[in-house]
């Protein structure tokens, strides 16, 4: 794959990482400059939880179609994760993204039916 990483990290300025997984190992990483990788155990947690969502989310082909993607929110950054082939996802770590309208309804109304 190359410069692939490096190519689609620096097409907008709030990706922070990209990078081709096969299993545990990557074969290609960007990381944008001051950008630290994380540490050696949360990287293989972060891994590991990924492939087993990856997975469930491949398993659903018969009642929701093609797995896509996958998008993981976190208050300071999102996690892309799109599959490349069978084995290989595509994994991106961007700053967190303005939440769309959709989000802010689903969002709004888990709070509204859980206050009482």
């Amino acid at each position: 794959m190359g410069r692939v990483c490096e190519v689609l990290g620096n097409l907008h300025e709030d990706i922070l990482m990209v990078a081709v997984m096969d299993g545990e190992n990557a074969s290609d990483v960007y990381l944008k400059q001051g950008v630290p990788f994380p540490q050696e155990q949360a990287w293989k947690q972060m891994i590991l939880k990924m492939q087993i969502m990856t997975s469930l989310a491949r398993n659903t082909k018969s009642f929701l179609g093609t797995f896509d993607h996958l998008l993981l929110r976190h208050e300071y950054g999102d996690i892309f994760v799109f599959p490349i082939g069978v084995e290989k996802v595509l994994f991106v770590v961007s700053k967190s993204a303005a939440d769309s309208a959709l989000v802010s309804l689903i969002r709004r109304n888990v709070l509204l039916a859980t206050r009482e």
